[in-house]
């Protein structure tokens, strides 16, 4: 059971949908070389952006100019760090950016995810074609993300957006996810 929170680096907030496996590999070595590692920061996350469509077979497929190496080579270059991986998703048939979301897929990309190695999903709450229940997709993750666990013997954290309200979602959410935001993107401002 996970009973921290996880800490680590997303990389919405600076890089948006610039990011690379480089960068990528440059956050993990810093993270894993500064301090951070030691102070408990160990979750290296690729927010939207990675992904560019499915194959035709329904599976994920990375952008292959930005992440030419694969994600699981990427998951095992930050794992030999020290560190753990983690990639977005959005419960929508489109991520935020448009790009393909995991409408009508989520068993099939968490057992992609699975067999990446990864240990973190972020299941954001965006864009195309849905689910009429808020949670349908959360709850068909859920199950399928057991089953990783099971499978493979190691956790995967499951983050979903949003649960905004404690007298509807948060009644449930709780048995889903083991993290959920409860507001909107926070923004480099101080303001």
């Amino acid at each position: 059971a996970i009973r921290s929170p996880p800490m680590g680096f997303n990389s919405w907030n600076f890089y948006h949908c610039n990011i690379d496996e480089n960068t990528v590999k440059g956050m993990a070595d810093a993270i894993a070389s500064n301090g951070m590692k030691e102070a408990g920061y160990e979750y290296v996350n690729i927010d939207d952006c990675w992904q560019v469509e499915r194959f035709a077979n329904g599976t994920i497929q990375p952008d292959p100019v930005r992440f030419p190496s694969g994600m699981a080579s990427l998951a095992a270059y930050v794992h030999a760090k020290g560190l753990k991986f983690g990639v977005y998703t959005a419960r929508g048939s489109r991520t935020c950016q448009g790009r393909p979301g995991a409408y009508g897929h989520e068993a099939l990309d968490a057992r992609t995810y699975c067999d990446w190695g990864l240990d973190y999903l972020k299941n954001d709450n965006c864009g195309g074609t849905n689910w009429p229940a808020e949670n349908t997709s959360w709850i068909k993750f859920r199950s399928a993300i057991d089953a990783c666990v099971t499978r493979r013997g190691s956790p995967m954290v499951f983050s979903v957006e949003s649960c905004d309200d404690p007298a509807g979602c948060g009644q449930w959410v709780g048995g889903l996810a083991n993290l959920w935001r409860t507001c909107g993107d926070i923004q480099m401002t101080f303001a």
